[in-house]
């Protein structure tokens, strides 16, 4: 029983540190704003308003394909 508990608690824990942010469809906190641009390759982001997340100094990173 008191592992059933603990792997709850965990579960509940892992689903809110573990939120899958998405620009496009607005921004729902200026942490979470700035983790999704650092993720893309920018500095910093921040929340314009409440539907739009901004990045800022953005690199550009040339991708490669596997046949070059």
């Amino acid at each position: 029983m008191r592992t059933m508990l603990v792997f709850t608690v965990f579960i509940l824990l892992a689903a809110m540190f573990l939120q899958d942010v998405d620009a496009a469809y607005g921004c729902p906190s200026a942490y979470q704003c700035r983790n999704y641009c650092r993720y893309s390759g920018c500095r910093e982001g921040y929340c314009e308003s409440d539907m739009s997340c901004r990045c800022n100094d953005c690199w550009a990173r040339k991708r490669r394909s596997i046949q070059e």
